[in-house]
């Protein structure tokens, strides 16, 4: 995942990263969604790789045609690892941009482990049949897309970093909830609405911070290598932890989506103070 393109910038390149963010985060829970139906209808899983394939294949060539290069002739090199080894250790001494990238990366974690563990926790332990379960899903991501939309919209009245701010509270706020609901056993709907609150923060939290970062940085493609990095870093490292608690819980799911989200509250508040601070030189 790479945005480098120069040709937009201040609220009218947040409010692209915003609509491209939400497309990016909406597509790991619809996946999921339309993969089953595709093995309810076929009764295989090897058509489910040949329409990846098929996608993969379409998507390369609308790139390779309709996609510029937008970085002037002036400004290429040639890369090579040493060249990119500097650009990324320049990004991580700055602490304002780790702070983002980090932001980044829990608020993924915390969709990860919603997406991971959402199935087994709302059906097997609460009881919703496979389509009440695939309607609150769809809900939850609806949300998400409402909010990115929304987003788009607001990065041209309210500064980025304050819709971020605004996010991470509400989503903070919401992970506390949802910890309270299943330790002290409310019930189905006492999950749901604070689950969904922290899944639909994320079409507030994760453009905001993603554009807030790569304006940060003094090399966008870097900078955005670096984000893209961290965002299924999050959802890798995460993943595994499902499996702790054992069965019969739905603890280590809210355990991780709960802790994404603080998370990512707190790299924001305490590592990004320094916004003001120039950029680091390249």
């Amino acid at each position: 995942m790479c945005w480098t393109d120069e040709s937009y910038a201040g609220a009218e390149a947040a409010r692209l990263f915003s609509l491209f963010m939400t497309l990016s985060s909406v597509a790991p829970i619809a996946a999921p969604v339309l993969g089953g139906a595709l093995l309810a209808a076929t009764g295989s899983w090897r058509p489910m790789f040949w329409l990846l394939a098929a996608i993969s294949v379409v998507l390369a060539a609308a790139t390779w045609r309709a996609v510029p290069e937008t970085l002037p002739a002036e400004r290429r090199h040639a890369g090579g690892l040493r060249r990119t080894g500097r650009a990324f250790t320049t990004l991580a001494r700055d602490r304002v941009f780790a702070g983002y990238a980090l932001t980044v990366g829990f608020a993924y974690a915390s969709l990860f482990g919603y997406i991971s563990g959402s199935s087994f926790a709302l059906q097997e332990l609460y009881g919703l049949t496979p389509t009440q379960f695939s309607l609150v899903f769809a809900l939850n991501a609806a949300g998400m897309i409402v909010l990115g939309l929304a987003n788009a919209r607001l990065v041209r009245r309210f500064p980025a970093r304050g819709l971020l701010l605004a996010g991470l509270v509400a989503s903070a706020v919401a992970a506390l909830a949802l910890l309270a609901a299943v330790v002290l056993g409310l019930g189905l709907v006492a999950l749901m609405v604070p689950l969904f609150l922290v899944v639909a923060t994320r079409g507030l939290v994760s453009s905001n911070a993603t554009v807030l970062g790569v304006q940060r940085a003094p090399a966008a493609g870097s900078a955005s290598a670096v984000l893209g990095a961290c965002m299924f870093t999050g959802g890798i490292v995460v993943t595994p932890l499902m499996a702790l608690g054992g069965e019969g819980t739905a603890l280590p799911m809210v355990v991780v989506v709960a802790g994404g989200a603080l998370a990512a509250l707190l790299a924001t508040g305490l590592l990004t103070r320094a916004t003001r601070e120039s950029a680091p030189s390249a």
